[in-house]
């Protein structure tokens, strides 16, 4: 049987079908793009997370409905955000607030610790250090608080901390040489081209800090290394030689044994060193340096935590990195030679992160330091900022983090970075032209022009491939993007000032006024807080009653409840007084806590 002819009609509406086939086989297998948004958690096995332990980002709205985007705090994180775009209020402070994870934090202007200090000690129950040098948090922010609600002066002031680098050092520990040059390492960065300059002043320095050490003991500080290497060189050739009376075994005569001899080469190497320890000559610095009011080992004690505050002034950061590097570098070295159990991940919070320079303990503890315990969250202005000072293994920071987030990024590098990390998806344009959209031949002058056709009309169908968001969406855009190994999300910014409990837990930022409508939110939050405390201890102390349970109250720690009475109701009162604690534990403290700070106690 002969197959019947097919008409031009016929086979031209087969090709269309054919194609339009294929455009839809291409769509539904995402071939050309299948990168997407995710709403929901960020957990790698997607169960039911524990508040406690949870980093917040930001709020994903989708299908009408808020909803927080967390993560785990397992793996570090980086942020790229420039100056003054929200960093704190957006991220820091908020997850100060919530994550209960012992922490240190970079503070460039000390609002982090005005803010969430007292939380974290009267709430959290953490020993709260903060370390700075020039006063900030008092200066800045207790004094016109103070002012502002007719405080006595001094009243609202928080209690500075001071430490001295070299009350780690033990010259009867095995870890002795390795401390000591773990310190020089913080203090000399690798700046020329040359590194044979630098790496010789980080033994000078190792050597001056050892000599220090077995000579002077607890009164050996970096402010009096400074002074030593401040000698003229015949002098520093002298306290070389004076080292060797310390045996073979001495760390401080093996350093300085090649600098008995005054010499050129040893002029070029103590310049260098002078130059770069040059910050040591701050008074205020050199006077918080001389005594130790804490240990960095209060991060990892397993029956308390901590939480430390490093601040500086902003002016200072670049000038007085050092300290910062140093800090942050002996508490790494605590969390890493930990070996009991304890209550972590520490937490890292590692503002202005691009203004320290290069710090090798940081490196490590991004590529080698994920199972101990340690959580880095390095903020950055911008990709730029990582690849000057990591130019080797930056994109191992961004190998071994679990999310990525980023706002108000402006630069070309980053945006088309974070545009290809998010990758591409495959989309469908549809277009029509009619009559009046179709143009002809018009030939030269106009002469020769076609008469369009008044029922013209045909539709182009095109698949391709778009980048999920493109540089300049990503530079204009005021949501936070939010790269994880689960998917992209983007975000609003929930600045800490917008929730009502977080507003609740902070202290009062002298800087800022709450709206009208957030205060009398703030007012309903504290009943309303208050109440519900009432209702569940009422609850706990009629059940203990019932069950003849020994019990107490106290203002500061709440009811505590003693299992008592037959012993068939042992096993019963221990699940009720676990599931009571755990209940009222958040209510009770926010309770107490704002009953004092609203009204004085």
């Amino acid at each position: 049987m002969r197959r019947k002819k097919q008409s031009k009609k016929e086979k031209k509406r087969l090709a269309e079908n054919t194609t339009q086939l294929k455009k839809r086989l291409v769509i539904m297998s995402n071939e050309l793009g299948s990168a997407t948004l995710i709403y929901q958690n960020l957990s790698e096995d997607r169960t039911k997370l524990d508040t406690d332990n949870i980093l917040t980002f930001g709020d994903a709205t989708y299908n009408g409905k808020n909803c927080y985007c967390w993560s785990v705090a397992k793996r570090h994180f980086i942020t790229l955000a420039p100056t003054r775009s929200g960093k704190g209020a957006f991220l820091i402070v908020p997850n100060l607030l919530r994550l209960q994870a012992p922490s240190i934090v970079i503070d460039p202007k000390g609002e982090n610790a005005w803010l969430t200090e007292e939380y974290r000690r009267e709430i959290l129950g953490h020993k709260t250090i903060i370390l700075d040098p020039w006063g900030e948090v008092n200066r800045r922010y207790a004094k016109i608080a103070e002012e502002k609600n007719d405080v006595d002066a001094g009243g609202w002031h928080k209690e500075i901390a001071t430490f001295n680098p070299l009350s780690i050092l033990d010259p009867a520990s095995d870890h002795y040489a390795d401390d000591v040059a773990y310190i020089a390492d913080a203090l000399i960065i690798n700046e020329g081209k040359d590194p044979h300059w630098d790496n010789s002043a980080r033994e000078l320095i190792s050597g001056l800090i050892a000599y220090c050490v077995e000579s002077f003991g607890e009164a050996a500080s970096l402010p009096m290394v400074r002074l030593l290497l401040s000698k003229p060189l015949e002098e520093i050739a002298g306290i070389a030689v004076d080292a060797q009376k310390f045996g073979p075994e001495s760390v401080a005569a093996r350093k300085l044994g090649r600098f008995v001899v005054d010499s050129k080469e040893v002029g070029s190497i103590v310049s260098t060193a002078l130059t770069q320890t040059a910050f040591l000559d701050s008074k205020k610095l050199a006077a918080n340096m001389q005594q130790t009011s804490f240990s960095f080992d209060d991060l990892v004690n397993p029956k308390s935590r901590a939480t430390i505050y490093l601040v500086l002034p902003v002016d200072k950061l670049y000038t007085y990195g050092r300290w910062l590097r140093l800090m942050v570098s002996l508490a790494i070295r605590s969390v890493a030679r930990s070996v009991e159990p304890f209550q972590g991940p520490v937490m890292f919070y590692l503002d202005e992160f691009g203004t320290i320079g290069r710090l090798s303990a940081v490196a490590q503890a991004f590529g080698l330091m994920a199972g101990l315990n340690m959580t880095m969250w390095a903020f950055v202005q911008d990709l730029n900022q990582l690849k000057r000072d990591y130019p080797d293994d930056w994109e191992t920071f961004i190998a071994n983090s679990q999310a990525i987030t980023a706002f108000n990024v402006m630069d070309q590098t980053t945006t088309e970075y974070l545009s290809r990390m998010m990758g591409k998806r495959t989309v469908e344009r549809i277009t029509q032209q009619t009559a009046d959209e179709r143009r002809g031949d018009s030939g030269f002058f106009g002469l020769g022009a076609k008469k369009p056709d008044p029922e013209y009309s045909q539709i182009s169908d095109q698949i391709f491939g778009r980048d999920l968001f493109t540089p300049d969406e990503i530079r204009t855009s005021k949501r936070i993007f939010l790269i994880s190994r689960q998917g992209n999300s983007i975000l609003d910014p929930r600045p800490y000032f917008n929730d009502v409990t977080l507003s609740l837990r902070a202290a009062e930022n002298p800087f800022f006024e709450h709206s009208e409508q957030m205060l009398a939110a703030l007012e309903n939050a504290k009943f309303d807080i208050c109440k519900r405390t009432i209702n569940t201890l009422q609850k706990a102390q009629k059940y203990a009653d019932d069950m003849e349970f020994e019990h107490s109250f106290d203002a500061k720690s709440g009811y505590s409840w003693t299992a008592c009475g037959e012993a068939g109701n042992s096993h019963k009162a221990e699940d009720f007084i676990s599931a009571m604690q755990q209940a009222a534990y958040t209510t009770h403290y926010d309770c107490v806590y704002l009953i004092e700070k609203s009204y004085g106690g």
